[in-house]
């Protein structure tokens, strides 16, 4: 490759992108694990669920329009725990993709920087490597 400008560029969105992907990861380990904590604590049998959500084909639903949240609004579970410490365990394994790392804000910054990147690539390769 004769463009050392094109060399950086590409070694350098390689490697955003692989940041990306471990910050994919991270955000997806943390993500399930507080779901899986949450299960513990947190008491999600609402009544007759089964009537409000087919099992056999359970589509997407927003919250809060959703069928589920309209038929449980006044419904108020408890907790499956007293225990204070189990209960903040899993605060905090919510405060780490919602506050402390933040997934919004790599999407709101990271992302858009490797959206701009790319056609500048695209265009130094094209002059680098022109169609015959």
């Amino acid at each position: 490759m004769k463009n050392q400008e094109l060399a950086g560029k590409i070694s350098a969105y390689e490697a955003f992108t692989h940041h990306l992907e471990g910050d994919f990861e991270f955000d997806r380990t943390i993500g399930t694990n507080s779901v899986a904590l949450a299960g513990t604590v947190i008491d999600m049998n609402y009544p007759n669920v089964h009537e409000i959500i087919d099992s056999k084909s359970t589509p997407s639903f927003s919250f809060p329009e959703s069928p589920l949240h309209v038929a449980y609004k006044d419904i108020n579970l408890s907790l499956l725990t007293e225990n204070m410490e189990d209960i903040k365990v899993v605060v905090n394994s919510y405060l780490i993709p919602g506050g402390y790392y933040g997934i919004r804000p790599r999407a709101e910054t990271e992302m858009p920087k490797l959206e701009t990147n790319a056609p500048e690539l695209i265009a130094l390769l094209n002059e680098e490597y022109p169609e015959s």
